[in-house]
């Protein structure tokens, strides 16, 4: 199925319609065993609604037969080159529409099957069909870099978003003291819970997986050329200093 957030989000519009379209009326869609599927990829998708579809808007007279038509005229304009996010906004029947139909990052089992096994099933940058009781979705799969981190961050009094009172200097002597203990082979989780600031300290600095692109420019070389176990070296940034750690 949809993610929570996904399912929420479209479930709050008042003016729905309950599906007269089940599962069973719509062809399955089976993954190719011969195919390894990524473990979480990031796409967007443009949906084409119609009336008895789950969560239709009231007024939509759209027929099923209609919106295949539509979605498959959709898909070759795209094929020829059309921007995907302008024919989101004029064409898309869900909220993510006015946003590209952006849908972040997600793992196969969020998503219901049709619309998991097809853009799953992908290249990057290619483009698919698929039917769900949500409507027609004109799917596109999209490129993916991500690293899943922990962070141990020491910040002084005027860091951006700092919660601490300490001096820059005495917040670079707590940084290197740090930087120390790991490079002596401390357990960095433990140390991170020691020394580090900010809300995620208490969990021992797990961001999880985040995208290259939301990684500031002074640290993303550093923290995309780690291996998995490996930290980079103290890095400095208006937030503080960054020991980051990579996990698998």
């Amino acid at each position: 199925m949809f993610s929570s957030f996904f399912w929420l989000y479209i479930g709050c519009q008042e003016t729905q319609t309950p599906s007269s379209i089940t599962k069973n009326d719509i062809e399955k869609i089976s993954v190719d065993p011969d195919i390894p599927l990524p473990k979480r990829i990031k796409a967007r998708h443009i949906l084409i609604s119609y009336k008895d579809a789950e969560n239709a808007k009231s007024n939509l007279r759209r027929t099923r037969a209609e919106a295949k038509a539509l979605a498959e005229n959709i898909f070759v304009q795209l094929q020829g080159g059309e921007n995907f996010v302008q024919l989101s906004k004029q064409f898309g029947n869900d909220p993510t529409a006015q946003k590209g139909g952006a849908l972040g990052v997600f793992e196969h089992h969020q998503m219901m099957p049709n619309f998991s096994n097809t853009v799953f099933q992908l290249q990057e940058r290619e483009i698919g069909i698929c039917e769900t009781i949500f409507g027609y979705h004109i799917v596109q799969r999209l490129p993916l870099q991500e690293i899943a981190i922990r962070q141990l961050l020491i910040q002084w009094k005027d860091a951006y978003a700092s919660t601490v009172d300490r001096s820059p200097q005495e917040a670079k002597e707590r940084a290197e003291q740090a930087y120390q203990e790991i490079l002596n082979g401390e357990n960095p989780i433990a140390l991170i819970k020691k020394y580090s600031d900010g809300a995620m300290a208490s969990r021992g600095g797990h961001l999880g997986f985040v995208e290259r692109e939301k990684i500031g420019s002074k640290l993303r070389e550093a923290v995309f050329s780690l291996d998995i176990g490996e930290h980079t070296p103290l890095i400095k940034s208006e937030v503080g200093y960054h020991i980051l750690i990579r996990e698998e």
